[in-house]
């Protein structure tokens, strides 16, 4: 079969939905494209907030394959079955304690999830392995907070995770870390992940 594509969608800030409308346009996919869509949403507890959202991705010309919406600002205890999408089965890594961070997974339903975990200690991590056709692969979104005493442990899981590399490998989400190359963390994150051959897809600043 041909070679599977990895698609991902067009950088733009995440202030507001509204800029979401004017990268529409930019948005194709061909039949052998995996389509990823990925956004920090500051807050999710205002289900109209997420409505608005899900017509927003509706009104793209195409249908993702993966939508990954970080720092959802959800408990655990929060009634997540309100969260749907037509389509999508969705994963969430949540917190237990206080607000914040948190991660939601949608996976359209023509793939086959083979596996899924999550975890949440000064991050939030949610592992998934599906497949499409022949094709088997891997998602790990993350939302890591902008807290300096976390990095070293947000790398060394990241490290964990690549070594482990059981299928090819997509790595999304809010990461918190400055896309300069004066920034140190910077420069430790993009040599780890070039390490193991991976390429960052965002090249200039989200925010």
């Amino acid at each position: 079969p041909k070679p599977l594509q990895v698609q991902p969608s067009p950088v733009v800030s995440n202030n507001c939905f509204d800029n979401l409308c004017d990268a529409i346009s930019l948005v194709s996919k061909s039949n052998n494209d995996l389509s990823v869509f990925q956004l920090n949403v500051r807050g999710l507890c205002d289900i109209n907030k997420f409505n608005l959202l899900c017509g927003v991705i509706d009104s793209f010309n195409c249908k993702f394959d993966l939508i990954v919406l970080s720092e959802v600002k959800l408990k655990a205890s929060h009634p997540i079955p309100l969260y749907k999408m037509s389509g999508y089965t969705c994963y969430s890594c949540l917190r237990h304690g206080s607000g914040g961070g948190g991660l939601l997974v949608f996976v359209s339903d023509h793939l086959t999830v083979e596996n899924f975990s999550s975890a949440s200690t000064t991050f939030e991590k949610i592992h998934l392995t599906f497949s499409t056709g022949s094709y088997r692969l891997r998602l790990v979104a993350f939302y890591r907070p902008p807290v300096p005493s976390n990095l070293q442990s947000f790398l060394d899981e990241l490290e964990d995770v690549l070594n482990s590399n059981p299928c090819k490998t997509i790595i999304v989400g809010d990461v918190n870390i400055n896309n300069s190359p004066s920034d140190s963390a910077s420069t430790a994150y993009d040599q780890l992940l070039s390490s193991f051959g991976y390429m960052v897809c965002n090249s200039y600043a989200t925010r």
